[in-house]
C-alpha cells in the first residue's frame, strides 16, 4: 500500500498540500471561468504529484536495493575483491585486508593477498572472451583458491579469496588412508598393486622379483597379547624391512613393499642380477629374522615366503601375486619349508586343489562317502579286538580318490569339520548295528556277536576338528543320536592336535574318558614325540606309525624306536598298535616285542561293513582275549 512507505506519504503530503491551495485559489476566483480553470489546474497537479510519488517510490526502493546488494561483498566474511582490466583492486571488503594481514604481517596490503599471476592473466582472458578462471596458489603453509568472475564488456573482474588449507589436508589424509595401512603405515595391497604395474610398464625388459612374505604364529601371538600388541608387531617388522630394502635400492633399482593382508608383506625389486635374486632377496629376509621386544612379552620373528620372477612367471601384476601366494600356499603345507618359488607345477596344483575343493563340498549332500574297516588283530591273529573306520569317496566326476589326495584339501578348506562329524556319526551308527546283533540272538554261533567284549571301533579325529570349540557337544550329539556305548568307541588323535594348548585340551581329553571313550595317539613318534606329556594324559593306546613299521625290518634304529615305544606303553599301561604291517617278518617282530594288536594288509585289507562282519565269523574268533 502506498501510505505504508515513506514516499507515500511525501505523495500524499504533497497532495493534499496542492488541494489545500486549490481550494483557496476556488474561494478567492471571482469568475465561472477563473474557477474552471483552477478545477482543471487542480486535477493537473493532482496527477502530477501522483506520478511524482511514484518515481520517487522507485528511486528509493532503488537506493535501498542498491545498498542491500552492497552489503553482500563488504560483510561477506572471505576476502571479495573487485579488479580493473589491469588487475587493479578497485574494491576490496574488510575480510580481504584481515586476511592480508593475517598471513604477511600487519603492513600488508589487499593486493599481497591476490595471485601474483593476475596483472597478465587477466588481460588475457578478457581478450579471449573467458568469463570464469580459477587459481589454487600457496602462501607460505596455507592453501588459497582465487576464483575469478570476469565481466569482458565491462572491463571489470570481480575475485573472491577462499582458503582451501583445511579442505587440502583432509583430502590428503583420505588420499593417504585410501593407500596406506593405517597400522604400519605403509602401502596397502591396491596402493602397491598400482606402483608395481606402473614399474613393470615402464621397464618391461628388467627382470623383478615379487614376494610374498608372511610373519609365522602371528595369529597365536594376538590370540595371547591382543592386537595392540600385535600391531607394534607388524609396525617394527615394517621398519626392519623398509630399512634392508633401502639398502638395496639404487638408481638401476626399484624396490617398493607393502602391507598385503594381515601378517603378509608384498616385495617387488626390480634390477638385480638374475643369478643374485634369491640370494640377496633370502639375506634380506634372513636379516628381519630376530626378536621383536614388546613390554613384556619378546616375539620371535619367524618368516614363510613365496617367490615369483618377473617376467618369467607373469608379466602383469595380477599374475605374480597369484603365483607368488600359490607359492607361499605351498610353504604351509610342507614341512620345514619356508623358503618357496614358483613353479608350474604348483600352479596344476592350485588349479587341482580348488577343483578338488569344489567337488569335496557337494559330496556329503551327494552321499559320495562312505566308510570301510579295517580290522586290528591280535599278533598271533586269533582274535579281533577292534577296527578302524577309514573314509573313501567315489566321486561323481572324479571317481575314486584317494584320502591321501583330498584329506590334505579337506583340512586347508575346513571341510574336514563337516566331513569329521559325518564320519564320526556313521561310524558309532554301524557300532550300534553291530551290537544289537549280539542282542538279536541266533540258532548259531555265526548269528551271534563275533567280536571279543573289549572291541573298539576306532576313528579317526583331525587336529582342527578336535580344536574347535564345540567339538565335546558334537560328541555327545552323535553318540545321543545313535545310541551307542561310548565304550565301545575310539578316538584316534594326532600329537600335533594336542601340543598348542595342552591345558583346555586335557579338560576335553579327561572329559572324554569319563564319557568312556578310549583315546588313542595316532602316528605317536612322527610329531612332537615328547613322552613326558604322556603321563598326564588319559590315554588308552599308542598307534605306531607305519613309517617305523617299515624300516623295522631293515633298519636297527626303526626297529629300536618300535621297541622303546612298546616298552614305553607297558609301563604305562597302554597298549600298542601297530598300523601298515604288510610282511610275516614284521608281525613276527612285533609279536616278539609284545605288540598288543595288527593293524594292516598282513590280515585283511579296510572292507565294507558286511564283508567286515563276514571276515570275523569266519575265524570264528568268539573267544575272549586274555
Amino acid at each position: 500500500m502506498l501510505w505504508r512507505r515513506p514516499s507515500g506519504w511525501i505523495a500524499i503530503l504533497i497532495l493534499v498540500l496542492g488541494a489545500g491551495m486549490c481550494v483557496t485559489a476556488f474561494r478567492l476566483a471571482s469568475t465561472e471561468a477563473m474557477r474552471n480553470l483552477v478545477v482543471i489546474y487542480s486535477l493537473v497537479l493532482s496527477l502530477l504529484v501522483m506520478i511524482g510519488g511514484f518515481m520517487l517510490q522507485r528511486i528509493i526502493r532503488s537506493e535501498s536495493e542498491r545498498a542491500r546488494l552492497a552489503c553482500f561483498p563488504q560483510r561477506n566474511p572471505g576476502p571479495v575483491y573487485s579488479l580493473d582490466s589491469h588487475a587493479r583492486v578497485t574494491f576490496s571488503n574488510a575480510a580481504s585486508l584481515a586476511m592480508a594481514r593475517e598471513l604477511h604481517g600487519p603492513d600488508a596490503s589487499v593486493q599481497d593477498l591476490l595471485p601474483r599471476e593476475l596483472p597478465r592473466k587477466i588481460p588475457r582472458l578478457m581478450a579471449r572472451g573467458a568469463t570464469r578462471d580459477r587459481i589454487e596458489y600457496r602462501r607460505g603453509e596455507r592453501v588459497l583458491e582465487c576464483d575469478l568472475q570476469i565481466l569482458p564488456d565491462l572491463q571489470l573482474c570481480h575475485a573472491y579469496v577462499a582458503d582451501l588449507t583445511a579442505r587440502r589436508r583432509a583430502e590428503k589424509q583420505l588420499h593417504f588412508l585410501a593407500t596406506h595401512d593405517p597400522a604400519t603405515r605403509l602401502t596397502n595391497r591396491s596402493a602397491f598393486e598400482s606402483s608395481v604395474g606402473k614399474v613393470i610398464d615402464e621397464n618391461p625388459h628388467i627382470p623383478g622379483v615379487l614376494l610374498l612374505t608372511e610373519i609365522t604364529r602371528f595369529g597365536l601371538f594376538t590370540a595371547n597379547y591382543g592386537y595392540t600388541a600385535g600391531d607394534r608387531v607388524l609396525r617394527e617388522f615394517g621398519q626392519r624391512l623398509g630399512r634392508e630394502l633401502a639398502a638395496i635400492r639404487g638408481s638401476e633399482r626399484s624396490a617398493l613393499m607393502c602391507r598385503f593382508s594381515g601378517a603378509t608383506f608384498g616385495i617387488f625389486v626390480q634390477g638385480l642380477p638374475e643369478g643374485e635374486q634369491q640370494a640377496t632377496l633370502f639375506a634380506l629376509l634372513d636379516a628381519c629374522e630376530s626378536d621383536i621386544q614388546l613390554d613384556p612379552a619378546v616375539f620371535n620373528c619367524q618368516l614363510r615366503c613365496g617367490g615369483a620372477l618377473f617376467p618369467q612367471h607373469g608379466k602383469d601384476v595380477e599374475t605374480l601375486i597369484r603365483h607368488a601366494d600359490a607359492a607361499l600356499a605351498t610353504g604351509k603345507r610342507i614341512k620345514n619349508q619356508t623358503r618357496v618359488w614358483y613353479e608350474e607345477s604348483i600352479g596344476k596344483s592350485g588349479q587341482e586343489t580348488l577343483g578338488l575343493e569344489s567337488s569335496l563340498r557337494k559330496a556329503l549332500s551327494d552321499h559320495e562317502f562312505h566308510l570301510l574297516y579295517q580290522p586290528k588283530l591280535s599278533p598271533d591273529g586269533c582274535a579281533v579286538l577292534g577296527a578302524e573306520a577309514l573314509l573313501r569317496w567315489h566321486s561323481s566326476d572324479l571317481g575314486r580318490v584317494s584320502p591321501a589326495r583330498f584329506i590334505p584339501v579337506a583340512e586347508q578348506s575346513g571341510l574336514i569339520v563337516k566331513i569329521g562329524e559325518w564320519v564320526l556319526h556313521h561310524a558309532c551308527q554301524q557300532m550300534q548295528a553291530w551290537c544289537k546283533t549280539e542282542a538279536g540272538g541266533g540258532e548259531a554261533t555265526q548269528d551271534r556277536w563275533p567280536f571279543v567284549d573289549q572291541f573298539r571301533l576306532s576313528v579317526n579325529v583331525s587336529p582342527l576338528q578336535f580344536t574347535m570349540p564345540g567339538f565335546l557337544a558334537c560328541v555327545d550329539e552323535i553318540v545321543a543320536r545313535s545310541g551307542v556305548d561310548p565304550r565301545r568307541m575310539e578316538l584316534e588323535i594326532t600329537e600335533s592336535a594336542l601340543m598348542d594348548d595342552m591345558q583346555r585340551h586335557l579338560q576335553v581329553l579327561n572329559a572324554l574318558a569319563e564319557r568312556g571313550f578310549g583315546l588313542s595317539i595316532d602316528d605317536f613318534g612322527t610329531g612332537y614325540s615328547s613322552l613326558a606329556y604322556l603321563q598326564s594324559l588319559p590315554l588308552t593306546t599308542l598307534k605306531i606309525d607305519k613309517q617305523f613299521i617299515d624300516g623295522i625290518t631293515g633298519n636297527g634304529k626303526e626297529l629300536a624306536i618300535a621297541r622303546t615305544v612298546m616298552q614305553l606303553a607297558e609301563n604305562l599301561g597302554l597298549r600298542v598298535v601297530a598300523e601298515g604291517v604288510e610282511t610275516q617278518q614284521q608281525l613276527q617282530l612285533l609279536a616278539q616285542y609284545y605288540c598288543h594288536e595288527i593293524q594292516g594288509y598282513v590280515f585283511s585289507k579296510p572292507l565294507p561293513p558286511d564283508d567286515f562282519l563276514a571276515y570275523s565269523r569266519a575265524r570264528g574268533l568268539t573267544a575272549q582275549a586274555s
